[in-house]
């Protein structure tokens, strides 16, 4: 328990929320079912040769006790819900997609009992069932893209924006000035896994373009319209003009992160906007638009800033792919301290080009 409750940044959002579990139900967890999926979760990061014995047995014991407890429902919890939501991670991490959607439909049944059939929904629930909702979404959307023929899309109960700022607040230290540290998380949060959602979108259709494939599926453009409706949230546009007014008030790291992620959805969206990939790649707009990107990168990420690459990754590829080689070599990368280059080691993205061209009917 030591390890899930620790304040590392690492897992950071799935911490946070057993912290705040513990706060609820005592640091030993006093709900069978939750205790034994938080050591299982936990059990997962440390020596199997150690731990897999540890880590199956709590695994099981959570599964029994959920299962016991589905078939009288009347002593269903809240504690029980995030639990299922905590196996559905672990699953979802070991790439089990049976027992995935196993922990995500009982997921959404407890919070169907718990909320509209029972009327038992505890504060805990009302604050962060939404965070569960929406990271079982993500998981739901990316599922679609990358494992089409081993998973059934599940319609859920839908979630808000202001929902996702009211569970940040509680998770997020109120350290940055001017703004709700909540606010600009969610932005942050939700920016980045529309970015990660149209990442996969691309990587999929330049796979089926490179076999000769250019109609897209249902379910990629099922996707595409689900991240066009988040974007599109009123209270989600609104927040995003608050935090660029604050970026242009303080230099703060968070600002710019949050900033470099909208410069690369409108680099995705512009790309996908042609009716082939490789139309979209050969853009004005799209070379504009990914030069701006690069240049952002270079001028705005300051060298003292440990700099987390997981944020620049999509857009990088993205940029590398709509832009030509010379271009990149003109938009020179800053050194770090010991004057070692760290700009990308770019495959000249006229290849691949050149391939989708001679595909294309």
């Amino acid at each position: 328990m030591e390890f899930a409750y620790s304040q590392d940044k690492k897992h950071f959002s799935l911490k946070a929320l057993c912290r705040t579990l513990a706060h609820e139900y005592g640091p030993g967890i006093s709900v069978t079912s939750l205790q034994s999926a938080i050591l299982a979760r936990f059990s997962m990061y440390l020596p199997p040769t150690q731990f897999a014995e540890t880590m199956n047995y709590h695994k099981e014991r959570a599964w029994r006790e959920l299962i016991r407890k589905m078939q009288t429902p009347s002593q269903v919890q809240a504690a029980d819900f995030f639990a299922a939501y905590i196996l559905a991670t672990m699953a979802w991490d070991e790439e089990n997609d049976e027992e995935t959607l196993i922990h995500y439909r009982g997921c959404l049944s407890i919070w169907h009992y718990l909320t509209r059939v029972d009327n038992r929904a505890s504060n805990i629930l009302i604050v962060f069932g939404p965070m569960v909702l929406d990271n079982l979404s993500f998981a739901d959307r990316m599922a679609c893209i990358t494992r089409p023929n081993s998973w059934d899309s599940i319609i859920q109960p839908p979630t808000t924006f202001s929902e996702r700022v009211q569970y940040f607040e509680k998770l997020q230290p109120k350290c940055l000035d001017r703004a709700s540290p909540g606010l600009v998380e969610a932005v942050h949060d939700l920016m980045d896994d529309m970015l990660s959602l149209l990442v996969m979108v691309i990587v999929e259709i330049a796979r089926e373009e490179a076999v000769g494939i250019y109609d897209r599926s249902q379910k990629i453009l099922s996707v595409i319209q689900y991240v066009k409706e988040q974007l599109a949230m009123p209270e989600f546009r609104k927040a995003v003009h608050a935090v660029n007014q604050i970026s242009e008030e303080f230099n703060n790291e968070h600002y710019d992160l949050v900033i470099c992620l909208r410069l690369q959805l409108k680099l995705a969206v512009l790309i996908l906007r042609e009716k082939t990939l490789s139309d979209g790649l050969e853009a004005p707009t799209v070379n504009a638009k990914a030069e701006e990107f690069i240049r952002h990168f270079q001028i705005r990420i300051r060298p003292s800033t440990p700099i987390r690459p997981k944020y620049y990754v999509g857009g990088l590829m993205l940029a590398g792919m709509g832009m030509s080689r010379v271009m990149l070599e003109q938009c020179m990368f800053p050194k770090d301290n010991d004057n070692t280059d760290i700009r990308p080691r770019v495959v000249d993205p006229r290849v691949d080009r050149e391939s989708l061209r001679r595909r294309k009917p």
